[in-house]
């Protein structure tokens, strides 16, 4: 019996607390934990400077998209209080409305409401830096979500009107993550595939959809050339991530990379993708080709993009654990048999021994993670700033959560000074080895714009955490960067060691006590 209007709302409505309250609970225990990688710092420094009017790109350089860090200023202005209301906002709102959007592929139905649970709890069975801090990989999912509700049957792809929108929510997707952009090929098969329209109004579906990936991008396009800052904004959001693609390493190291990161995903891509594939062979979505067609082009297009790099991180396949959730609902709508109650099982027994483990391991009591060390925070309590007038920190390494926590802003654009400045390549164990020359990333035109920003802003902190060897930082020394270590020498006195990281002062501001 079809429910009514208003009864089909209540359900939806119901559905959507239940939806709330699994997201809450399985990412309770990290509402109120420190940081979990060091990219949290590095985006929520962005999104302040957002907040108090700096350009992005030109006062603040990552090759995040603009909206990372437009959504971490959205949760500060909804929640505040740093990374509580980040993560709250994530939990409470951002995780709901993407599994709302599975349980929608499938009508509310069972498959439905199966596959929205088990990507709530998918998703949370990974490491705490991949399932609890917030990357680009879980903001794009929205707009990728509602896509593909909307275009779950296969009259849908064949108006033009909604072929528009969804083609405007992936360029937004695109603006969370560059790769989103790879999703739209899987809406532009299901178009092309569709029966019973004509050749005409497929055509015009597609000129729709890619006229709508178009808008966004030429928003945000005209906005920085409004601001003068286009060129950085194309440098460092797309040039630059094909430097950041290019990661260089053994074959040994490929493999190693490979067993180790991929070890940590068995437990929600490798369940999430044997109970999709029982689904297919079972044809357990009733035989439904536009459904079954368009995850498929999903599961392909989030795939790929995750293995850009090698650097195989577990936030990179979030975005696949959605397109796998959707092939799988229809798996575990059938609850009764026990292979369905067993796959069940080992997301909610992973979902668990990640929390419980993960809560251990980044205890800054026991000192097990370098995002975690409770140096930083040491440091952070040691820079005072009483010298007139709050003036910026640098920090000299790869630590952008000395900004959050001391509170000064950033002396210059270069936040995280790594590739360009140094040759530090993240996620590369043959360089950590020391065994990959890297000379060649370095730009002398960033050194120019270091100091710089360093002379302009006459930061009244400088910060040397190679003596520490924090996050590796120990290979880059002050000493061997003449430029900056003049500036230093010129302008500071040193304020004294914490941690071993040493701390500078401008010499026209008063002595404080370290410890």
């Amino acid at each position: 019996m079809a429910l009514s209007g208003s009864a089909r709302t209540l359900e939806v409505g119901k559905l959507l607390l239940l939806l709330c309250a699994v997201s809450i609970v399985t990412r309770v225990a990290f509402l109120g934990a420190g940081f979990t990688n060091v990219d949290e710092g590095a985006h929520w420094v962005g999104a302040r400077e957002f907040i108090q009017g700096g350009r992005l790109y030109v006062d603040f350089a990552d090759n995040k998209p603009p909206l990372v860090y437009a959504y971490y200023a959205i949760a500060d202005a909804l929640f505040g209080r740093g990374l509580f209301g980040v993560r709250l906002f994530a939990a409470s709102v951002t995780f709901p409305a993407i599994a709302l959007c599975a349980a929608a592929f499938f009508d509310f139905d069972r498959r439905g409401r199966a596959a929205a649970i088990a990507f709530l709890v998918a998703s949370a069975a990974l490491l705490p830096s991949d399932a609890h801090a917030i990357n680009g990989e879980h903001i794009l999912l929205v707009p990728l979500a509602i896509a593909a509700a909307l275009t779950r049957t296969e009259a849908a792809t064949t108006r033009p009107g909604r072929m528009l929108l969804v083609g405007i929510l992936i360029g937004v997707a695109a603006l969370a993550k560059q790769p989103a952009a790879l999703c739209g090929a899987a809406f532009a098969w299901s178009v092309i595939c569709a029966n019973g329209s004509r050749a005409r109004r497929r055509l015009l579906s597609l000129s729709m959809l890619g006229l709508g990936f178009a808008l966004p991008l030429m928003a945000w396009v005209a906005l920085f050339a409004r601001q003068g800052t286009l060129e950085a904004f194309v440098y460092w959001a797309f040039r630059y991530n094909l430097l950041h693609m290019s990661n260089p390493m053994t074959f040994g190291d490929r493999l190693f990379q490979l067993l180790k990161m991929g070890s940590v995903l068995i437990p929600s891509v490798g369940t999430l993708a044997v109970a999709w594939a029982w689904t297919e062979r079972t044809k357990g979505m009733h035989d439904d080709p536009h459904r079954r067609r368009l995850i498929l082009g999903l599961v392909i297009t989030t795939l790929l993009p995750a293995f850009l790099g090698w650097r195989l991180f577990g936030h990179y396949f979030v975005p696949l654990l959605f397109a796998l959730s959707l092939g799988a609902g229809p798996f575990f709508a059938d609850f009764r048999p026990l292979s369905r109650k067993v796959a069940a099982g080992v997301l909610v027994v992973a979902c668990l021994a990640f929390t419980i483990a993960g809560r251990i391991v980044h205890d800054p009591l026991r000192n097990l993670t370098d995002v975690n060390d409770p140096r930083y925070e040491q440091i952070a309590k040691a820079m005072p700033s009483n010298c007139g007038v709050s003036r910026p920190l640098f920090v000299w390494g790869y630590a952008p959560q000395l900004y959050v926590q001391s509170g000064h802003r950033p002396a210059s654009r270069f936040v995280v000074p790594i590739d360009t400045i140094t040759g530090h390549i993240v996620g590369n164990d043959t360089f950590v080895r020391g065994a990959l020359d890297t000379s060649d990333r370095i730009v002398a035109e960033h050194w120019d714009q270091l100091m710089s920003d360093l002379e302009r802003s006459r930061p009244e902190w400088v910060v040397d955490t190679a003596p520490a060897d924090l996050n590796h930082w120990g290979r880059y020394p002050l000493l061997n960067f003449h430029r900056l270590h003049a500036f230093v020498r010129s302008g500071y006195r040193e304020q004294g060691n914490v941690g071993g990281a040493i701390l500078y002062r401008r010499t026209d501001c008063p002595r404080a006590t370290t410890r």
